[in-house]
Parts: structure tokens; sequence; C-alpha cells
């Protein structure tokens, strides 16, 4: 992949991100954003013609990229050697394998008997694009991940996990797009299908470090508890520990 289509995915994925929380976002909506014109914007994104250096920086300030990004849109990324971009690809597939919530759901769409090697039902399932569905698959596919078996598919790995107290941007996006999840949850689905549960108190900081890990070994215990039967849908468990201060 050059230098160009690698940005074009990157504005592409971004695009369609903020359109899927709001229908009627539109591509000038974005330029505006982004701080550059809409006809340059739409002729980079048909790869009819390239971005400026200078549009290109616009862009990687106000996206807030991650370091792989950052490197093709601030760099001569059409000099760099075919290993380094693969380098690069490969370390991108990572970050939006953490930083992209419906690949591990997708992973676990595996376990449904009823599941299809399809990007529309995947979509459908899980609320996002075709196209996100589509590069979801087809990124789980190409890191051994994910292969197809007929007309469905099967996980190649145990379930994926991250690190904790790693301040990474990939996981950092993660938590905030699960949290958006979690607001929208909150608004559309009924209380026999969701659980909100929050208590304030006052905390001895000593005890913090004991309670983080209770907090894990409790979570482990429940997720083992309902994946013991036949799973059916996807769900995210999530609790939060944070002092009430700015």
């Amino acid at each position: 992949m050059n230098g160009s289509r690698h940005c074009q995915g990157v504005l592409q994925r971004e695009y369609l991100k903020r359109k899927g929380k709001n229908p009627a976002y539109s591509l000038r909506a974005f330029a505006k954003f982004l701080g550059i014109g809409v006809a340059s914007l739409s002729s980079f994104l048909a790869g009819k013609r390239n971005l400026s250096k200078k549009n290109m920086m616009k862009i990687a300030t106000r996206l807030g990229l991650s370091p792989m990004d950052l490197e093709f849109f601030t760099s001569e990324a059409g000099k760099k050697g075919p290993e380094d971009i693969e380098r690069l690809q490969l370390q991108q597939d990572a970050f939006h394998l953490i930083s992209d919530w419906y690949h591990y759901a997708i992973l676990e769409l595996s376990s449904i008997k009823s599941h299809k090697n399809s990007p529309a039902w995947v979509a459908s399932k899980l609320g996002i694009s075709e196209m996100e569905a589509s590069l979801a698959i087809d990124r789980l596919e190409k890191m051994g991940l994910l292969s197809k078996r007929g007309a469905g598919f099967a996980r190649e790995t145990p379930p994926v996990t991250t690190k904790t107290d790693i301040p990474d941007g990939a996981i950092r996006a993660r938590h905030l797009q699960i949290l958006e999840l979690a607001k929208v949850s909150l608004e559309r689905d009924p209380i026999d299908k969701r659980h909100f549960w929050e208590t304030t108190f006052a905390l001895s900081p000593e005890k913090y470090d004991q309670a983080k890990k209770m907090i894990i070994a409790a979570s482990r215990k429940i997720v083992k508890l309902l994946e013991s039967g036949e799973p059916k849908e996807v769900y995210s468990l999530g609790i939060n520990l944070f002092p009430l201060k700015r």
C-alpha cells in the first residue's frame, strides 16, 4: 500500500465513524473540521489528486493521529521501501485491532452458531457500516486471528486481551468508544437487557491496588459464567473506578 492510499484509508474510516454517529454528517462538514477545502478532500478520497504537505499537516494535527499514521501524513511515505511500508502496516493493523471495539466483537461473533461470514450480517449485528465490517474482517484474517470456514468463520486464537495500565492511544480510543456505546445502550436498551451499577464512596488510597485486582478477578468469573451456556449475543462488561475530581 502506498502512502496516498494509506492516508485515504485513514480519512475514510474517520469519516465513516462520524457519519455512523450522525447520518446527516456531510463531507463538507468533515472538510471544515479538517480545515481544508471540500473539493480537495473529495478529489483526494477519490484518488484523483494528492493533498499538499500543508494540508496533510493540518489533517494530522486535527485528527490526533497515531504514530504510524502520523509518519505517513508528515513524511515522504512514497520514498519508503517495501519493508518500511510492511512494518508500518503491521503496526497500524495492531493499533486498529485494539482501538476499534468491533474487532473484538467480530471475534466473539464466531462463537454464535448462526453467525455468517458476511460483512452485511456482521454490520447488522453490531450496528456498524458494511465497509467497517469488511475492513475489520480482512484485517483479522490478515493478522491470522480469523479464518473462513464455509459460510462462517472461526477464531484462530484465544480471546484477545491487552496489558493494563499502558498509556497507549489505542487503548484510550477503545475505552472512549466503549463509553459512547454504553451511553447509547442506556438510552436504547430495555432494563432487562442491560445493567448499570454505580455507588459513590470515600476511598482509602492504600486499598486502591487491592481493589483493582479484586475487580479484575470478579470480572473474569462473571465472563466465565456468562460464556458457559450457548452464546447468542455479544455483550460488553465494564466496571469503572475513578476519583470524583477534575
